[in-house]
């Protein structure tokens, strides 16, 4: 969301979701449906006691919503379960980029503190700015990317994004084609998946392009 303006005005009138995986947001009062999220404050990993961070992630519906508390991260992840007939819990995942430009390390934090999470729950849709793109990997000669997306996949996962088309895989504004932004279903409902596509175009408000998943209902 970025704060941006018209960020929120996109999601209700071209969008048109009935969940949202959102980061960098504010829960304000007075919009329509139902959002669960915090502010990250203080907890900065790049910036330390210095960093202050009035948004954080934020999972929004058209249904009323139960937060579910998670042992860490608070702010960076956020977890709620729709209050709707078969209704996935809906996770909200930002990763920061560390001092020496990281993300990986956090990432891997982020999971194992969500493996029992993963564990005890039979439908979830996991998704948001994980700043982590194999693309990465290929530049730099590493598997250090597609290590943390194996892992994640390991622990029950699976990876929408694999449905994009190679040219169509940007999530990020910028010179290369990166990826950064990902989703993930519970590995029980692949079968459910309809389709999955990136909202690229000069009227996104945001300095991301959002990535929507269709489910069969």
């Amino acid at each position: 969301m970025a704060n941006r303006k018209g960020a929120w005005d996109y999601l209700f009138d071209v969008i048109q979701p009935d969940h949202a995986l959102l980061q960098e947001a504010q829960v304000r009062p007075g919009r329509p449906g139902f959002t669960k999220g915090r502010s990250i404050g203080k907890g900065s990993t790049k910036y330390g006691e210095g960093g202050r961070y009035a948004w954080g992630s934020v999972v929004w519906s058209r249904y009323e919503l139960e937060e579910v508390e998670l042992p860490s991260y608070q702010g960076w992840v956020v977890a709620a379960q729709p209050l709707a007939d078969a209704a996935p819990l809906l996770l909200s995942v930002h990763v920061e980029l560390d001092r020496a430009g990281r993300s990986i390390p956090m990432l891997h934090r982020i999971i194992s503190d969500l493996t029992p999470t993963f564990e005890r729950t039979s439908r979830l849709v996991l998704g948001g700015d994980l700043n982590a793109d194999v693309a990465f990997d290929t530049k730099y000669g590493t598997r250090r990317h597609a290590i943390v997306f194996e892992r994640i996949e390991d622990l029950g996962l699976w990876h929408c994004n694999r449905l994009l088309p190679p040219g169509r895989r940007q999530t990020f504004k910028g010179p290369e084609p990166v990826m950064d932004d990902h989703l993930f279903v519970s590995r029980r409902m692949m079968d459910d998946v309809v389709a999955c596509h990136v909202l690229a175009g000069d009227d996104v408000p945001s300095d991301h392009f959002p990535v929507v998943l269709e489910l069969d209902s």
